[in-house]
């Protein structure tokens, strides 16, 4: 009995071996199991390599990046290749322009455009990226989707979706972009802004949020600006506010816009909280607390934003005014005051709300969406490193197009 057991296992090993080796042959070419998250996500990827790429390798690489709609499967087997008309190779799509994008490629969406060239535009520079652009590779459409919940707008997933956002998008950000996707409150407007500067500020680290409160019970002020939405949340239950918490849902509140914006105070959270002005004791309550959450020094940034000349207060019901290219009246183009560079319209977001002049003593506040730094009374200890996080914000290098 057992020597027919051992017989039967016997060939049984030696059937599954035979065809296991017929099956796995060795064959040179086609693509690896693992080459989907290789050709995704690779920050080693240089131009070199990229360039001897077949049309099929390239078009899978802009297939994984969300390209998907502008590919065709030449067949539906477990390892389908991917070919278009106009593209010869690597090399010849890092040729193209933006005209070769919409025509040739047949890509309309002008984010979506601009979405490749940030993505051909980090394989040319591979060779001398930042800690921040190596970052950038981790931060894919559905972390964006993620960091929309961290903020405090998801109504927003749809439409940054459907354009294809990601890290690298978010980092060259501009007004015109903040048009195609319909941000038209003002406050929402805002609380992207901030947002992506607290991210600035951390490299684009994808871990840097603090979404849930730590297991000390000393509040740590100086991890205020990476609050998400929901820790902003557990801090108003703490403070005996949670009945009020739940309105604070979709309203785009986090821990960067309460930190880094001029114009955003206790008055306007109460207002968002829908806390009645009739509570006086209330809202009192809030404000002393909520000032005593960010800071003297910060404090007294917001107000001397106040006493500005043309300050106006933020409210949840302020829409933006999107400035059209075209626009302009006949007068207003021949009036020298009304002139933009080139390099003034390609700007980084970050135009769009002036900054801080630290070279200067007295804080020099310019327009009404001033940027504040960071807790004084907690990163003052080195000026001169502050200074250089805050000058990554002020960059004017937005690839358009790659020629």
């Amino acid at each position: 009995m057992r020597t027919s057991l051992v017989n039967i296992n016997d060939s049984t090993n030696n059937f599954s071996q035979h065809s296991f080796s017929k099956q796995s042959s060795f064959k040179r070419g086609g693509f690896r199991s693992t080459a989907n998250a290789r050709l995704q996500s690779n920050p080693n990827l240089d131009t070199l390599t990229f360039s001897k790429w077949s049309t099929s390798q390239v078009c899978e690489f802009l297939h994984k990046n969300g390209f998907e709609s502008y590919f065709s499967r030449t067949d539906k087997t477990t390892q389908p290749q991917f070919s278009h008309k106009w593209i010869k190779n690597g090399m010849h799509l890092l040729q193209a322009s933006q005209y070769d994008y919409e025509k040739e490629l047949g890509i309309k969406n002008p984010l979506h455009r601009k979405k490749l060239s940030l993505l051909l535009q980090s394989i040319i520079n591979s060779s001398h990226l930042g800690p921040e652009s190596k970052n950038l590779v981790l931060l894919d459409q559905y972390w964006v989707l993620k960091w929309l919940d961290d903020i405090g707008l998801p109504q927003y997933k749809d439409v940054f979706g459907d354009n294809l956002f990601d890290g690298r998008m978010l980092m060259h950000i501009n007004n015109e972009d903040f048009q195609h996707l319909n941000i038209n409150s003002e406050l929402h407007f805002l609380s992207v802004k901030r947002a992506i500067h607290v991210l600035r500020l951390n490299n684009f680290d994808p871990q840097c949020l603090r979404r849930r409160p730590s297991g000390d019970d000393n509040l740590d002020k100086s991890e205020v600006m990476l609050w998400t939405n929901h820790r902003v949340m557990e801090w108003l239950r703490s403070i005996d506010l949670s009945e009020y918490a739940p309105n604070l849902r979709g309203s785009g509140v986090h821990g960067g816009l309460m930190v880094f914006e001029a114009r955003f105070n206790s008055t306007v959270l109460a207002d968002i909280l829908s806390i009645p002005s009739s509570k006086t004791l209330l809202r009192r309550h809030l404000t002393t607390l909520f000032n005593d959450l960010i800071g003297v020094q910060m404090l007294e940034l917001k107000k001397k934003a106040e006493c500005q000349t043309g300050y106006q207060q933020l409210t949840a019901s302020t829409k933006v005014k999107h400035v059209k290219k075209g626009s302009m009246p006949m007068a207003a183009l021949f009036n020298s005051t009304h002139k933009r560079t080139k390099s003034q319209d390609s700007r980084d977001f970050l135009s769009i709300a002036p900054l801080i002049d630290l070279n200067n003593e007295k804080i020099n506040f310019v327009g009404q969406s001033a940027t504040l730094p960071s807790n004084t009374s907690v990163y003052s200890d080195d000026l001169a490193s502050f200074k250089n996080k805050l000058s990554l914000l002020t960059q004017e290098n937005l690839p358009t197009s790659i020629v």
